[in-house]
């Protein structure tokens, strides 16, 4: 058998770090679901700037290199990040429409936003264009927790 040498040692290392670190946004997922404060502690910039560094990568490894294993995993990684930043933006979506008591005159056409606190009821807001005023409110129930969380 021949001797290992250093850059297989490195690349070993790289790809099983960068492996890993795709199961490893998953503590942050769901430190950003569970917050009820917007999620404030978490930076669109950081998170942004390491999804594009990610597919900087992708770019890299597919048209330079020619490692379409490597692309997919850094193409995990990227889409983790956006998973992140899209999370977060909707955490702070609801958390800045309870602080401003989610007013129908306050939002944009055909929004939904929780009734009561309540995770699993919401309430429909359309907004007449003509008159400026609301109408066609109707409530709707959602079927499961997992589709009106964020």
């Amino acid at each position: 058998m021949a001797p290992v040498t250093g850059s297989e040692v490195a690349l070993f290392a790289f790809t099983a770090c960068n492996t890993l670190r795709v199961v490893a946004y998953v503590p942050q997922l769901l430190k950003i679901a569970r917050d009820n404060g917007g999620a404030s502690a978490i930076s669109y910039t950081t998170w942004g700037l390491f999804g594009a560094s990610h597919l900087s990568t992708v770019a890299y490894a597919v048209a330079v290199v020619q490692d379409w294993k490597l692309g997919l995993i850094f193409t995990a990684n990227a889409l983790a990040c956006g998973a992140i930043v899209g999370l977060t933006l909707c955490k702070r979506l609801r958390f800045a429409a309870r602080r401003r008591g989610a007013q129908p005159d306050d939002l944009g056409p055909n929004t939904l936003v929780p009734m009561g606190g309540e995770l699993t009821s919401w309430r429909h807001v359309g907004i007449n264009l003509t008159g400026g005023s609301a109408v066609n409110r109707t409530a709707l129930r959602s079927e499961s927790r997992r589709a009106t969380r964020c």
